[in-house]
């Protein structure tokens, strides 16, 4: 998570780094969950421990996404 939404918590802008089938992507993706305004086609359904699932988080921290 980037940054929380406190109007949705369930909605915050999400920094997306690896693709559906788990591949780490090219470059990381922010995601604005908040900003679909009709019936969210994605949100979050589940929270993994990055480390379990192969994510350094601190190789994402303060970098710009796109």
């Amino acid at each position: 998570m980037k940054q929380f939404n406190h109007e949705a918590p369930i909605r915050p802008l999400v920094v997306l780094v690896t693709d559906e089938a788990g591949r780490h992507r090219p470059t990381p993706l922010d995601l604005d969950l908040a900003a679909q305004f009709c019936q969210p086609k994605q949100k979050i359904a589940s929270i993994l421990d990055p480390i379990n699932v192969g994510i350094n988080p601190s190789l994402y921290l303060d970098k710009e996404a796109t």
